[in-house]
C-alpha cells in the first residue's frame, strides 16, 4: 500500500495576498450571543465529585486582557496571519512512515482505511479510524474514570468494558497466568457532595473479559460535617494493592462519621473468594474546633517481596498538612503487623510529595518534585539516603505532569520532567544520581521561517490544537527490554497553557535523548506494546465534556521510529489514561 510523496504546494504568494485583502476587508467582529460560552469556557476542567483536585494558574487571564488593550492596532494583522495559518496547518498527503506529517483530518486518507469518509467538524479532527501500512490487532485497555474500557485496534472502537458500573478510584491489575483483579468501587454522592457512600468489592475476571467471581468486601457511608469549610471532602477514601503472588488483595479505606474519621485495611483470599481480615487502624478525629480535618488515602504499596506493605496517607486540616505513613508486616497472606510511624520520624517529619514507591524489599523511596530532591528511608522512617536531582528534576507545583519509573531489573528509577522535557536515571540502592538527559529538538519535513511560526501560534489560539487540561497519567513509559523510555512532553503554564510537545525517546544506558514525534492530538497517557513493536499515547478530547469537541483518542506510533500507525479518534468525550 503506498501514496504519493509529491507534496500539495498550496496557492502562490499572489493568490495568497489576495485572499488575506478580500478577507479583511469584508471582516467584521461577529457578536457574541448572550450565554453562549467562549472557547477558554469550554476548555476548562471540572473536577469529578468527590476526587482531591487542585485548580491550575489561569496565566491566559493576563494575556487575553494584554491583547484586548492592543486588539484595536491588531486587527488586521490579526486576521492575515489567522488565514495564513489556516494555509499553513493544511494537512498534506503524507508518506506511508512519514513521521512529521500523518494524516490527521476527517478525510479519507489514501493508502489508509477509515471508518469515516465523511469530516467532523472539530478544532483537531481526527479520522475516527485509520491504519497507515498494514493491519494492526490487538487491544488496548483504558481508563475512563473508573470504567475499564477495551480499545479493539482492528476497529479503532470500544470493543466492550472490562468494568462499566464502577468509578474512581476503582482499580484495575493483570493476574499472572492471563486475565485481570479488579478492586471495585461503586459510588454514590449526594446532591451537595459532602457526603457519599463506597461499595467494593472484589471481581476476578478471565483473559476473555469475563467476570468469574465477584467478592463483596465492605460497603462503607459517610455523613456531612457540621463544620462548613473548603476543606471538607465527600467523606470516603480508598486504596488497593495486589500481592505479587496474585492471591491477596488489600484494600485500605477510610471514611467519615462524624466527630471521626475511621480507617483500616481489608484482606482479601482471591483463591478462597472471601474476605478473611479486616485490620483497624487509630481513627482520626474530623474536626478540631472549627477547623477540618480531611483525610485521603494517597497510596497503599507493596514490596517487591510482598512482606511489606507501606500505606499513605494525606491529612489536610485547613492551616497544615501532614503524610502519616502505616507500614504493615504481611506474613502468609496475613497482616501480622500495622504500625504508623512516628511524626518525628525522616518520612513524617519533612514531608514534601505523595508519591513514592519500594526501592528494594527494604527500602521505600520518594521524590520531591519542588526541590527536586529523591529520598529513600528504612522500614523504620529513618533516611537513609538524599540526593538532588539538580535542575531538570524540579517541577513547579502548577505543571501539571509529573513521572516516574522503575526499571526493577537494573534497580533503577527514571524521573521525567515534562515542562524541562528532561530524563533523571537514579541508582535505588545508593540514592546517587547517575545520568540525566534532555530530549531532542522536534523535527519538521519542511521549511518554518518566523512568520509561519507566528502564524501557526495565532491559528492555535483560534482554535487550540493540542492544549494539555490534565495531569499526565501515565506520563512515561519503559520499552519492555528496559533499553528505552518514551515520555510525554508539555509546554509550562509561564509560557502558555500547557501543551502537548509530544513523545520523546531516550536510550536508558547511554542515557541520551535519540528521537522527538510530534503530538497529533493532546497526548496525556502512554504505554508500549508488551512485545515492544509500538508505543500507544492517548490524545484528550479536546473540548472537556462538551458534545461539540472534537473526541478523546488512541494514536500508536511504530517504536522503531515513531511513525504512526493507526488513529482511533472517536473514543468518547471522556478522557482516557491507558493501562500499563
Amino acid at each position: 500500500m503506498t501514496t504519493s510523496r509529491t507534496p500539495d504546494t498550496g496557492p502562490d504568494d499572489e493568490t495568497l495576498a489576495k485572499l488575506v485583502r478580500e478577507v479583511a476587508d469584508g471582516w467584521v467582529l461577529p457578536p457574541q450571543r448572550l450565554g453562549t460560552r467562549t472557547w477558554r469556557d469550554r476548555v476548562t476542567a471540572r473536577p469529578s465529585p468527590g476526587g482531591r483536585w487542585r485548580r491550575l494558574p489561569g496565566p491566559a487571564t493576563g494575556w487575553l486582557q494584554r491583547i484586548g488593550r492592543a486588539a484595536s492596532a491588531a486587527v488586521l494583522a490579526t486576521v492575515a496571519l489567522a488565514l495564513v495559518a489556516v494555509w499553513l496547518t493544511l494537512p498534506r498527503t503524507p508518506a506511508i512512515g512519514d513521521r512529521s506529517s500523518p494524516q490527521v483530518s476527517g478525510g479519507h486518507t489514501p493508502g489508509a482505511t477509515t471508518s469515516s469518509p465523511e469530516p467532523t467538524p472539530s478544532p483537531t479532527p481526527l479520522p475516527a479510524f485509520a491504519v497507515y501500512g498494514a493491519q494492526i490487532d490487538g487491544r488496548v485497555i483504558v481508563d475512563a474514570g473508573g470504567r475499564y474500557r477495551v480499545v479493539d485496534l482492528s476497529t479503532g472502537s470500544f470493543g466492550g468494558d472490562l468494568v462499566n458500573d464502577t468509578g474512581s478510584p476503582t482499580r484495575l491489575y493483570p493476574r499472572m497466568g492471563g486475565g485481570f483483579v479488579c478492586a471495585c468501587i461503586v459510588a454514590n454522592y449526594d446532591s451537595d457532595f459532602r457526603s457519599a457512600s463506597f461499595r467494593i468489592d472484589a471481581r476476578i475476571i478471565d483473559r476473555d473479559g469475563r467476570v468469574t467471581r465477584r467478592i463483596p468486601v465492605v460497603t462503607l457511608t459517610s455523613d456531612a460535617d457540621h463544620v462548613i469549610s473548603l476543606e471538607q471532602s465527600t467523606g470516603l477514601s480508598a486504596e488497593s494493592e495486589l500481592s505479587p503472588d496474585g492471591r491477596t488483595l488489600f484494600i485500605a479505606w477510610a471514611y467519615r462519621t462524624t466527630p471521626v474519621w475511621h480507617l483500616g485495611i481489608s484482606v482479601v483470599d482471591l483463591d478462597g473468594g472471601k474476605v478473611v481480615q479486616t485490620v483497624r487502624l487509630p481513627d482520626r478525629p474530623s474536626t478540631d474546633g472549627q477547623v477540618v480535618n480531611s483525610v485521603w488515602l494517597a497510596a497503599l504499596r507493596g514490596a517487591p517481596d510482598g512482606a511489606h506493605l507501606m500505606l499513605t496517607l494525606d491529612v489536610s486540616p485547613e492551616h497544615a498538612h501532614t503524610t502519616p505513613h502505616v507500614l504493615a508486616t504481611v506474613a502468609s497472606g496475613r497482616i501480622a503487623r500495622a504500625t504508623e510511624l512516628g511524626s518525628d520520624t525522616a518520612i513524617n517529619a519533612d514531608p514534601c510529595d505523595l508519591s513514592g514507591g519500594w526501592a528494594n524489599d527494604t527500602t521505600y523511596f520518594s521524590v520531591c518534585p519542588d526541590s527536586g530532591t529523591f529520598r529513600s528511608f528504612k522500614l523504620d522512617g529513618s533516611l537513609l539516603a538524599e540526593a538532588d536531582m539538580g535542575p531538570g528534576g524540579r517541577i513547579p507545583e502548577m505543571l501539571p505532569g509529573s513521572s516516574d519509573v522503575v526499571d526493577r531489573a537494573t534497580g533503577r528509577l527514571f524521573h521525567w520532567n515534562p515542562g524541562r522535557r528532561t530524563l533523571t536515571r537514579i541508582d535505588l540502592a545508593t540514592g546517587r544520581v547517575t545520568g540525566s538527559a534532555t530530549a531532542a529538538q522536534a523535527r519538521s519535513s519542511e521549511p518554518v521561517d518566523g512568520l509561519a511560526a507566528i502564524g501557526r501560534s495565532l491559528g492555535q489560539w483560534l482554535a487550540p490544537g493540542v492544549v494539555a487540561k490534565t495531569v499526565l497519567q501515565p506520563g512515561i513509559s519503559l520499552s519492555p527490554d528496559g533499553s528505552r523510555v518514551y515520555a510525554l512532553g508539555m509546554t509550562t503554564p509561564e509560557r502558555s497553557d500547557p501543551a502537548s510537545t509530544g513523545v520523546d525517546v531516550f536510550e536508558t544506558v547511554a542515557m541520551r535523548a535519540i528521537d522527538h514525534w510530534a503530538p497529533p492530538a493532546d497526548l496525556v497517557s502512554v504505554a508500549t506494546s508488551p512485545d515492544g513493536r509500538y508505543v500507544y499515547a492517548a490524545g484528550a478530547p479536546v473540548e472537556y465534556g462538551v458534545t461539540t469537541g472534537a473526541p478523546a483518542s488512541l494514536i500508536v506510533f511504530d517504536a522503531s521510529d515513531g511513525t504512526v500507525r493507526l488513529i482511533a479518534g472517536s473514543l468518547g468525550l471522556e478522557t482516557i489514561a491507558i493501562v500499563p
